[in-house]
């Protein structure tokens, strides 16, 4: 993940061994806000990442201060109104991240049903747009939608229902264990997967310089 958000939210350049650094840090820093915000939210912190990587496409997407005012606003509206939809079924965390990218690329079906939510509704919240008959979205200027959202969830009441989740509820309690527990494991075994990684990459690499040797082997074997 962390990787990939180095190409989406950060710069990425070409060290002289020919490995990849995020020399602006954004995937990094985003990774540790991760780590702490899901303790937050009744959700797994690979499920928020998920859903990051989910907005990442969308247009605005790609400043990480837009993407934390975007998580926890999706978080309380994915456990009230995306609990509700599928006859109380509900949805994951990235199907709601996944139904606002789509929206803010114009593609509002998803947001309607997963989320129920009216397009025509963040228009009176401050989205700078205009919603046609069948309840097409276009956006004449994208920067507004995170605003737009986030005044959506506090005026309609949602505001604080995902963290009230972590704490008054065994899912948001259980999600939050869960999240403490990986978060040890990734800070304990830091450094033994560097080594593992490396090890690795020697082998690839003893295996790449013997490669006609070994396909030699092979066919005796």
């Amino acid at each position: 993940t962390q990787m990939g958000w180095g190409f989406m939210f950060g710069q990425m350049q070409k060290g002289a061994d020919g490995n990849f650094t995020d020399v602006s840090g954004n995937s990094q820093s985003l990774m540790n806000w991760t780590m702490q915000e899901s303790l937050n939210l009744p959700y797994r912190r690979q499920d928020i990442n998920a859903g990051i990587s989910a907005l990442s496409v969308a247009p605005d997407m790609n400043n990480i201060d837009t993407i934390k005012q975007l998580v926890p606003v999706i978080a309380d509206l994915a456990s009230t109104k995306g609990m509700a939809a599928f006859g109380g079924r509900g949805i994951p965390y990235q199907t709601a991240a996944y139904a606002i990218s789509q929206a803010m690329m114009g593609h509002t079906m998803m947001l309607k049903r997963d989320l129920m939510i009216n397009p025509a509704d963040l228009i009176k919240y401050g989205l700078k747009g205009t919603v046609n008959s069948i309840g097409n979205l276009h956006i004449d200027d994208p920067s507004t939608f995170a605003t737009a959202l986030e005044a959506y969830d506090k005026g309609q009441g949602y505001q604080g229902a995902a963290q009230a989740m972590v704490n008054q509820t065994w899912m948001g309690q259980w999600s939050n264990f869960m999240d403490k527990i990986q978060n040890f494991e990734i800070t304990a075994g830091n450094q033994f997967f560097k080594d593992m990684l490396k090890d690795l990459t020697s082998i690839g690499d003893w295996m790449s310089q013997h490669n006609t040797q070994l396909q030699a082997l092979a066919t005796i074997i």
